[in-house]
């Protein structure tokens, strides 16, 4: 029985799969790192809910939220993702693909990925769009 719940609320029908009494939807309840993770299946349909809670933990499980990587900065990331497709990639790709890391870097500067928002997405393109050319 998930944490805080009591048995009138949640009826647990399958592993990590629990109905909701009064409206009959389904929820998942997921744990990952040691945190729980709860979210609604959207859905009155049990096998669609089963079908919905196979996809939220293959999502779940590719998530690390371990205390290191909550600290990753945007150039380390880069840096990582580049070092992963460069691989497969010719030299004039990965040329380009490393010019633009790079012009994206001296925005990002110091921030940690989870510092980068939409917002900061959007004020980089503002910032920068003066500056290209069609």
């Amino acid at each position: 029985m998930p944490k805080g719940s009591t048995s009138s609320e949640f009826q647990k029908v399958a592993e990590c799969l629990y109905r909701y009494e009064s409206s009959g939807g389904y929820y998942a309840f997921v744990k990952s790192s040691g945190k729980q993770i709860r979210r609604s299946l959207k859905t009155k349909d049990r096998k669609l809910a089963e079908r919905r809670l196979r996809e939220f933990r293959q999502k779940v499980t590719g998530l690390d939220l371990s205390k290191e990587n909550a600290k990753l900065t945007f150039e380390a990331l880069a840096k990582k993702w580049l070092d992963s497709v460069k691989v497969g990639l010719k030299p004039s790709s990965a040329l380009r693909r490393e010019t633009c890391i790079g012009q994206l870097s001296k925005y990002f500067k110091g921030l940690t990925v989870r510092q980068i928002t939409q917002l900061k997405c959007d004020e980089w393109a503002q910032k920068r769009s003066p500056k290209i050319a069609a």
